[in-house]
């Protein structure tokens, strides 16, 4: 099963930690992993080889390079759900801006259930 995980950051934290269970021990099940951070910041938790990191940089940088980063980042997910086409999509924590532009782009991407 392809699983795309979607988290602000793997910094030390809660949720982070929980993303890196998940994804350490989905891949060992073999399934195809992704982990999709909106930030790019280097990762905390030890994540497995076989799972793959996306990167999308959102910034948030005074108000009007926010809203651009959000649309771009916005945009990047969507497409980045599209190219990869997977079964499963999770995302966890993150700001408001962040959410939203995770909520856009599933609700773009893919079918509802």
């Amino acid at each position: 099963m392809k699983i795309l995980l979607v988290i602000p950051s793997l910094r030390v934290g809660g949720a982070e930690r929980v993303i890196s269970v998940l994804a350490n021990r989905m891949a060992e099940l073999n399934h195809e992993v992704h982990i999709v951070l909106l930030l790019n910041d280097a990762p905390f938790y030890t994540i497995d080889r076989r799972v793959q990191i996306h990167k999308l940089n959102f910034e948030n940088n005074g108000r009007v390079a926010k809203l651009m980063s959000e649309l771009r980042t916005f945009l990047q997910l969507r497409k980045l759900i599209k190219t990869q086409q997977p079964e499963v999509v999770l995302s966890f924590d993150g700001d408001e801006a962040g959410r939203r532009a995770a909520w856009k782009a599933v609700n773009t991407s893919l079918e509802v259930l």
